[in-house]
């Protein structure tokens, strides 16, 4: 036999000898490839002989065998690579999505004793038993059904078992939601409890390899069918291990107690279906929880959080930002009962059900996630499919036809169905429809860590991608559907990515790190290459507080820097320049910037820092006097072609079609569009009056023509403006000092006479005034945003 001769030749490649073999092995060779193993001449006997139960045979062999790369590589070859080595480049992909669906069945309905609305879309919406869920929560958060006992620190599987084995009154079932219960087969965990206790019991039911109940019989020792045993109710105890505590009835006694374990990955749905495992539960049937030290720490995590009291605000803040808008109610569920005590049962059983909800609520979340993914992929899968199937039709057809048989072989993968056809399916190609169920697997690992895309992103990515399979309008509708779901999802948790966050922010700490070590490399290129830009003064510079009550100096709108400006701390934003070669910004003349804030002087690659504080500021007083109509247009833009014509259409827009021109409504609307403020009919009819009181040849005085509108718009009669008054961005620093200048102060005046018989003049007025949209989510400061 092959087997014999194969056998034969490790033996004498080894340097053994096969008893009565006709074979003689090579010596001189095999003693080169046993070198490793010096040893004397083994004999062993023929393969036809050898039985695996005799220790003196085997001992031989795999002395004989230890290092023999024969054998080694027959192991390894046949046995373990092919078990554990796996190697495949591309999978065929399919999801619940093609039961749920249309793709197989037309008509499909459903029942399940723990629904859920995570179904697919084309399965509709559950239809949902009223009262259930209260039943099942009232339930398992009544004391007089649910009790709860503290498993002591090093607890083990061995203790556990002899608990429940020796308890009084006794308990008659135990499931294991928890999968506690490790290391041991269910028949072995019954021989254990039988073992530890159960002085009443005759036989221990439980659930074998191929779901079968079997029941363990103490008398014979043997293991019998469950409906065979002759073991009556009241002397059974029943183990329901993890796996079989959905879906498993067995019968108790009307008044049985049973065990029930928690586990770390528990959710509520394990929880209840494990609890209802006794049928006549609230009946004269109990629960007694068994809650691991572990378990118990995981549980006080949530309870902390949610006990609100004055000096825990700030956990509550970060209970909301963990669990997320959605899970809040749980904590108002532990919040009301705060004037329970710690040891309370109730307490306990409302702190088992609120941490099992939690982690319901964060599995569901991943659920979710993945529908929605398999919602995206099952628009274009069905089309794909259909594709598919009326392929094999046609060659289900042309099995017989030979001349239609060579017709298919030479069309059907790389070329449409039909290219003649109005429906669109017959233009798509069998091929690009298989590579629709085909996914690649790639075992190469990136040299670097890839961006995190958003859940959002991957989903509408699928959808560009797969295009040319979404046909109809409404199938487009379908994925667009999702997408609104999963943003609104997003808006709602304050964050863009639910799926794979973790994995995400791993990724985010590895690119810091590897961004530092360019920065750092960079910094030491820069050691030994000129720069083209400078640092000189980086410091921040002091000016005094009167400066604010001169105007600045007209030289400020030169190009060329003098004396007189270089004492003055703030310039024109016009002249802001991040470069040389960028164009300047035509900005009107009262914003300005400090140099503190940015320096006019730096040169180079700078980063921009948002502006917090701005400085209202007027060197005189607020009552000083307006711009004219004619100062206030000399400062506007050029008035471009495209410019003229965006006014116009802007009056048109505004009502400016009709006859009379635009009336009192259309120039209100332009008010709240420019000032963001409602106007006033008074405030409306001056503006008319004084536009019109310019042109006597109006007829109508209560409405504009088009020069009146753009006069409105270039002449300040919206937005009207002091002479001298200016907007600075200041630093932070700088803000900083003149808020604590004004708290000093108070009523009096900012600036002082320096001496009695000094003349009176104008004090400034300024106001700091605080950006909140800089920084969305931030706490207002103390004077609500501005400070006089």
């Amino acid at each position: 036999r092959p087997s014999s001769l194969l056998y034969e030749s490790w033996v004498h490649a080894a340097g053994g000898t096969v008893r009565g073999s006709l074979v003689s092995s090579n010596k001189e060779n095999s003693r080169k490839t046993c070198k490793l193993n010096e040893t004397k001449d083994i004999e062993v006997v023929q393969l036809k002989y050898l039985q695996r139960t005799n220790v003196t045979q085997m001992a031989k062999l795999r002395n004989l065998w230890n290092f023999e790369p024969m054998a080694l590589h027959h192991y390894l070859a046949k046995f373990i690579f092919p078990e554990h080595m796996r190697i495949q480049n591309y999978k065929l992909s399919a999801s619940g999505q093609s039961v749920g669906g249309d793709m197989l069945i037309e008509r499909r309905i459903g029942f399940s004793g723990t629904p859920s609305d995570l179904l697919p879309k084309e399965l509709g919406e559950c239809d949902y038993e009223t009262g259930d869920d209260g039943k099942m929560l009232s339930t398992v958060l009544d004391p007089l059904i649910m009790s709860t006992e503290m498993l002591s620190d090093g607890w083990s599987i061995d203790g556990l078992l002899k608990r429940i084995a020796t308890a009084s009154p006794p308990y008659r079932a135990l499931i294991d939601t928890g999968a506690l219960i490790t290391g041991f087969s269910n028949i072995q965990v019954a021989e254990k409890l039988l073992e530890y206790g159960l002085p009443w019991c005759n036989g221990v039911v439980f659930l074998d390899e191929e779901d079968r109940k079997q029941v363990l019989v103490r008398g014979t020792g043997r293991v019998v069918a469950h409906n065979q045993c002759g073991v009556p109710l009241e002397k059974r105890f029943a183990f329901y291990d993890q796996i079989h505590t959905t879906g498993t009835d067995i019968k108790h006694i009307v008044n049985a107690t049973a065990v029930l374990t928690l586990g770390k990955d528990m959710v509520f749905r394990d929880y209840v279906q494990g609890a209802f495992r006794m049928r006549q539960i609230g009946k004269g049937q109990k629960i007694c929880v068994f809650v691991i030290p572990e378990v118990a720490e995981l549980m006080e995590r949530v309870s902390d959080i949610g006990n609100y009291s004055k000096k825990d605000e700030t956990q509550q803040i970060e209970f909301g930002r963990a669990i997320k808008e959605k899970e809040e109610y749980l904590s108002d569920i532990i919040r009301e009962k705060e004037v329970i005590k710690k040891d309370d049962p109730t307490a306990i059983l409302w702190n088992i059900v609120a941490w099992l909800i939690i982690n319901s609520l964060k599995s569901e979340e991943t659920q979710w996630a993945m529908l929605c993914i398999q919602n995206i992929s099952n628009i274009y899968r069905k089309n794909a499919f259909e594709v598919l199937r009326r392929v094999g039709m046609k060659m289900i057809a042309s099995k017989n036809d030979t001349k239609k048989n060579n017709e298919t072989k030479g069309f059907i993968l790389d070329n449409p169905l039909d290219v003649t056809s109005q429906n669109q399916l017959d233009h798509l190609t069998p091929s690009e429809s298989m590579s629709i169920f085909v996914e690649s697997i790639d075992y190469k690992l990136d040299s670097t860590v890839p961006d995190p895309q958003p859940f959002e992103s991957k989903l509408r990515t699928l959808l560009t991608k797969n295009e040319t399979f979404i046909l109809s309008k409404e199938q487009h509708a379908i994925g667009q559907e999702v997408l609104i779901e999963v943003g609104r999802s997003n808006t709602l948790d304050g964050r863009s990515n639910k799926l794979d966050s973790e994995q995400e922010r791993e990724q985010q700490q590895e690119q810091e790190k590897e961004v530092k070590a360019r920065r750092d490399q960079q910094v030491e290129i820069e050691k030994f290459v000129q720069r083209e830009y400078t640092r000189n003064e980086e410091e921040p510079k002091s000016w005094p507080l009167s400066i604010l009550s001169q105007s600045p100096p007209r030289n400020l709108d030169d190009r060329e820097i003098n004396e007189e400006e270089q004492g003055f701390p703030f310039y024109r934003l016009k002249k802001f320049q991040l470069f040389a070669q960028h164009n300047l910004i035509p900005l009107p003349p009262q914003i300005m910037c400090s140099r503190n804030y940015f320096n006019d002087k730096w040169t180079g690659l700078r980063r921009i820092k948002n502006v917090v504080m701005v400085l209202e500021w007027s060197p005189k007083s607020s009552s000083g006097e307006l711009m004219t109509t004619d100062e206030y247009e000399s400062q506007n833009i050029e008035l471009t072609s495209d410019r003229l014509d965006a006014i116009k259409k802007a009056f048109l827009y505004l009502g400016g079609r009709s006859k009379e021109g635009m009336g009192c409504s259309g120039v209100a609307d332009a008010f709240k569009e420019v000032t963001d403020t409602n106007a006033t009919a008074e405030k409306m009819t001056d503006v008319i009056s004084r536009i019109n009181g310019l042109d006597e040849t109006l007829t109508n005085q209560n409405s504009i023509d088009f020069e009146g509108f753009k006069s409105i718009l270039r002449k300040g009669y919206f937005l009207p403006s002091h002479n001298d008054r200016y907007y600075v961005a200041l630093s932070l620093l700088e803000a900083e000092t003149i808020l604590r200048i004004l708290h000093i102060r108070g009523n009096n005046p900012l600036l002082s006479k320096t001496a009695e018989n000094d003349p009176p003049s104008d004090n400034p007025e300024v106001a700091l005034r605080y950006s909140r949209l800089i920084t969305p989510g931030g706490n207002p400061m103390g004077d609500g945003g501005i400070a006089f």
